[in-house]
């Protein structure tokens, strides 16, 4: 381990340390009736896999799912600060997919409340260096509490009884939605798990209706006079031909037959079922339904409601993201907390095109002194360029 994780680990022991608690954690290890309530259940390994699988053979709810990182990262990021902070980011990033770990960070805090990675170091020479990062299978993983519920450590559990201990300085935890109750965070499919059943369950009552009455039926009624009497031979051939009809098909019943349509209606509320379904499933996950190719109401003014709000959304999942791989990655790559951090470019351009014309108008009210009123530094910092 090098020296600066030897440090980063002493001095953040060192602050725990002058924390005087007196509330537990219902994550700590004091409060173990709890901690199997609302930990162990919430960190099922078989209910998060259950999760993993319906996120890869979910459909519409994959897809709602995988524009979260999709959007969050449409514009690209960069690194602020330090010149040569951000040329030592900029080669640890290029060394590995980055884009795809943080694909992957994402969707699995999102589907599993709990995303890690091991932030690798390299070998000899780079031995005391991060050179990448690995994302592992949340489901994998626990957080070690101390008596008080602070994170210790993490715990990797493989196979039946192998277990590995990692320091917080190897892994970056990502979690997008943290919970009231503890250490671990929220899944957004549990959330909507549910809806996402509901949602099985109309549809495929829905086709099975479809198949049964979607297409109209014959109902031939043979001896429909009492003086009628019908042999098997008639009843047979009868039944032949109304089994094969087609666009072409002509018939000639005596009088003793009544041929019958029926089904004639198909399914009523078919639509109703399905957009109510599909509503409730969306908005549990909380993407637009028109991101996903189904338009909700009728006027363009709501759904562009709708996608800014969902866009709103992104940006505060990536400040999150960011923050969190400010602290447990990036500051150990420069040996210097703070110095350089990552930034997610604004996902609303109308909102830095607002702030460039307020700025404008800032230096106008004065021409002969533009930065009067506004310095360069406070400008640069609005636009978040520093």
């Amino acid at each position: 381990m090098g020296l600066f994780r030897h440090l980063t680990q002493y001095f953040t022991k060192e602050v725990e340390d002058q924390i005087k608690l007196k509330t537990i954690g219902t994550s700590s290890k004091a409060d173990k009736a709890t901690f199997q309530d609302a930990g162990t259940n919430a960190r099922s390994t078989e209910l998060l896999s259950r999760y993993i699988t319906v996120y890869e053979k979910g459909g519409l709810l994959s897809e709602a799912f995988d524009l979260y990182p999709i959007f969050m990262f449409s514009q690209g990021y960069e690194f602020i600060g330090d010149p040569g902070g951000i040329e030592a980011c900029k080669s640890f990033v290029d060394g590995f997919d980055f884009s795809k770990t943080l694909t992957l960070m994402v969707i699995g805090s999102l589907v599993c409340a709990d995303a890690f990675a091991e932030v690798a170091p390299g070998r000899g020479a780079m031995s005391r260096t991060p050179v990448a990062m690995l994302p592992r299978d949340p489901t994998q993983f626990s957080i070690v509490f101390d008596d008080r519920g602070i994170a210790e450590a993490y715990e990797q559990k493989v196979g039946f009884d192998k277990k590995i201990r990692l320091e917080k300085n190897e892994i970056c935890h990502v979690q997008m939605i943290p919970s009231l109750r503890g250490s671990y965070g929220v899944s957004l499919m549990a959330r909507c798990f549910d809806e996402a059943m509901r949602d099985t369950r109309i549809v495929t009552g829905l086709s099975n209706a479809i198949d049964r009455h979607g297409t109209p039926k014959w109902l031939g009624r043979v001896g429909a006079t009492p003086e009628s009497i019908v042999d098997q031979e008639s009843l047979d051939l009868i039944t032949t031909t109304l089994s094969n009809l087609n666009s072409k098909t002509s018939i000639a019943v005596p009088k003793s037959v009544e041929v019958q349509q029926l089904d004639t209606s198909g399914i009523q509320g078919v639509q109703a079922y399905h957009e109510m379904s599909l509503l409730r499933l969306l908005g549990a996950i909380g993407v637009p339904g028109e991101l996903v190719g189904w338009r909700q109401g009728t006027t363009d003014n709501t759904a562009v409601s709708r996608i800014r709000a969902f866009l709103l959304k992104c940006e505060s999942y990536n400040q999150a993201l960011a923050r969190q791989l400010n602290l447990q990655v990036f500051d150990q790559i420069t040996g210097n907390s703070g110095s350089v951090k990552i930034q997610f470019k604004s996902l609303l351009p109308d909102e830095i095109a607002d702030k460039t014309a307020w700025i404008v108008n800032l230096m106008k009210a004065d021409p002969l002194d533009p930065y009067g009123i506004i310095t360069k530094e406070q400008v640069r910092e609005k636009l978040g360029l520093i």
